[in-house]
């Protein structure tokens, strides 16, 4: 055991790792800053695991204040859900009262406290969102992603209408937990995992347990909810000929042009990785540009162009908030030599420092 080793303990990663997340959300950082972030992550398995960790425990103590402006954009959306009647308000009280209620609504899903369902979730671009369900369930929901839930007596039914949903189903074998998109049914009794629907494709990874994927029964198929989203047309997919069972590890992607699912085992590393959005951080590690750029776009409304097409396979490496696009931007240009050119409030052009 060399002496590099001895002086890694715990205590010490915790407090470096301390360190870190409040230089980070504090967004002052310089490029030799970044640079010493990103060495120190490289350092040990451990110093990742311990910055997760503590992000995890950030991202619920500071919630209501990261949270309320994509909760107060999702109230807005889903405005229709929540029945009642018009006593006369109006102007500044009706904005104050509407601002009270979204605050006490946020605080009070996050301190994961039963409400009635039937009942629709959703997340904008850039949002995200953790409800413990009736059933104790909890389901994370990353960003611009909407689930409907129905719950009965026989059945749990989540149905995911878009995005992706973390699920850690609470164990009840009297009353299977399903989860409906587009054409498949993923069932759990007890155990977790993701489901994410995006385009025509729909991905399974398993965390813990076991689930069954197979086609949605069309007894079942009918929405909770008849919002536009819930009605949205999806490609077909084929019927699935025999049930396909994911344990632990175990990652299929289904797309309606391929019969057969296309399976995978990942690593506990690259499930990490794969989850990392739950704990507020993107995980990209050792990930071609073009892959890096596809992710961030659906965490922000921008749109990334990479104009020099040797960069779409240049391999980027690095853990970065989720809420702090900039501070990638900046990564990118000081550390890779990656030329970020802002075009109007929506547009972001990538290019070689020697072009530009």
């Amino acid at each position: 055991m060399n002496s590099e080793h001895i002086n890694n303990s715990a205590p010490d990663i915790t407090s470096e790792a301390c360190a870190w997340i409040a230089q980070l959300e504090s967004g002052d950082l310089t490029a030799a800053d970044l640079e010493a972030f990103r060495e120190w992550m490289q350092r040990s398995p451990r110093h990742v695991h311990e910055i997760k960790r503590l992000a995890r425990l950030s991202t619920d103590l500071n919630v209501l204040t990261e949270m309320a402006e994509p909760m107060r954009e999702a109230s807005n959306h889903y405005r229709p859900i929540i029945s009642g009647s018009r006593s006369g308000w109006g102007g500044p009280a009706m904005a104050m009262a509407m601002s009270l209620l979204i605050a006490v609504t946020f605080f009070l899903v996050r301190s994961s406290l039963v409400i009635e369902e039937p009942m629709m979730l959703a997340t904008p671009v850039g949002g995200y969102l953790k409800q413990r369900l009736s059933d104790g369930t909890v389901v994370k929901l990353n960003t611009n992603s909407q689930i409907e839930v129905l719950y009965s007596e026989q059945y749990r039914l989540v149905k995911l209408n878009r995005g992706e949903v973390l699920f850690e189903v609470e164990h009840n074998p009297g009353r299977p937990f399903l989860v409906h998109a587009g054409d498949r049914e993923v069932r759990a009794v007890g155990t977790a995992f993701v489901v994410r629907k995006e385009d025509s494709s729909i991905e399974v990874l398993v965390t813990e347990g076991v689930v069954k994927v197979n086609d949605v029964k069309p007894e079942m198929d009918a929405p909770v909810t008849t919002t536009k989203a819930s009605l949205s047309a999806a490609a077909k997919m084929p019927s699935l000929a025999n049930p396909i069972f994911l344990e632990a590890r175990q990652f299929i992607t289904l797309l309606p042009e391929i019969e057969e699912p296309v399976f995978q085992i990942m690593s506990e590393v690259d499930v990490d990785r794969k989850l990392a959005w739950s704990s507020g951080f993107f995980d990209f590690s050792d990930m071609p540009l073009e892959e890096v750029i596809r992710e961030l776009e659906r965490h922000a409304n921008l749109r990334i162009e990479i104009v020099d097409p040797e960069l779409r396979t240049l391999r980027f490496d690095g853990i970065f908030p989720t809420g702090d696009l900039q501070l990638l931007f900046e990564a990118l240009e000081s550390a890779y030599g990656v030329h970020v050119d802002y075009v109007g409030k929506s547009t972001v052009r990538l290019s070689l420092t020697t072009r530009s």
